[in-house]
């Protein structure tokens, strides 16, 4: 009965709720309750693990030693923290963003480069957030520089004293 169990858990083939309705308690002559499976069982439920993990490993390292580049992504990715970069790199004409005309620039240049469709509007999108990001730093610099003149004029310095 416990190498049943133990088979059944390590192929997967059974829940621990359909293994419990076919096992009968002998004295009650009914089902066993998924806890008194996992208390009785507790050893072939370790152990069922331990010997999938290992086909899992054994088919795995096959894969590997076939040269399945696969298996290697996939081991890349879980064991090495290896992850694939997303999106891909652009590449097209944008002007210096040193202006806000600069960006208004920048901005024709990336409806034309998706229009051409050499960026998908995707793409589009995100070059066009970054352009706004120096968009707003450079209306920053403007405005503190206006500020500046304005405090000058009025005769205000900078630690807001006359």
């Amino acid at each position: 009965m416990r190498d049943l169990v133990r088979m059944n858990l390590a192929m997967r083939s059974y829940t621990h709720a359909e293994l419990c309705e076919v096992l009968i308690n002998p004295v009650t002559d009914q089902p066993i309750s998924l806890q008194t499976f996992a208390r009785v069982f507790a050893r072939e439920i370790r152990t069922a693990k331990i010997e999938l993990d290992g086909i899992a490993m054994a088919g795995f390292v096959k894969q590997l030693r076939r040269g399945n580049m696969t298996a290697f992504i996939w081991h890349s990715k879980t064991q090495w923290g290896w992850s694939e970069r997303k999106g891909r790199q652009v590449q097209f004409a944008l002007p210096a963003l040193k202006t806000a005309a600069d960006v208004v620039g920048a901005q024709s240049a990336i409806t034309a480069a998706m229009a051409a469709g050499q960026l998908t509007p995707t793409e589009a999108a995100e070059v066009a957030a970054i352009v706004e990001l120096s968009r707003r730093a450079i209306e920053t610099v403007e405005i503190e520089t206006q500020l500046v003149k304005i405090k000058q004029r009025i005769g205000i310095d900078d630690d807001g004293t006359d």
